[in-house]
């Protein structure tokens, strides 16, 4: 199972549905995660994203998008608002005693 360092990238906010869907992916800035928990989060946010629509109607309807895609990261976006990239963890130090990154 694959781990993914989460980065996410904030644009100024255009309106109230910006900012809502922009907050509430900041939860997952600088988090690591696992395949699964990818998939729920992202989940996670295709509902908020409906909810946000809804509550504001008058604003045009957000979406959430791959931006890019490589073998090692997955970059997500709603469009002039945010990017969220999902880097893959090649490799993990969790303490000196494991070596040094030379």
């Amino acid at each position: 199972m694959n781990k993914h360092f989460l980065q996410l990238q904030a644009y100024t906010t255009k309106n109230k549905a910006h900012e809502e869907i922009q907050n509430y992916v900041r939860q997952w800035h600088n988090a690591i995660v696992d395949d699964e928990s990818l998939k729920n989060m992202l989940n996670a946010i295709e509902e908020e994203i409906v909810r946000i629509n809804t509550k504001h109607a008058r604003c045009k309807d957000i979406s959430l998008s791959i931006n890019s895609y490589t073998e090692n990261s997955i970059q997500y976006s709603v469009f002039e608002n945010f990017y969220l990239t999902a880097h893959k963890v090649n490799r993990e130090i969790l303490s000196s005693q494991e070596g040094v990154i030379k």
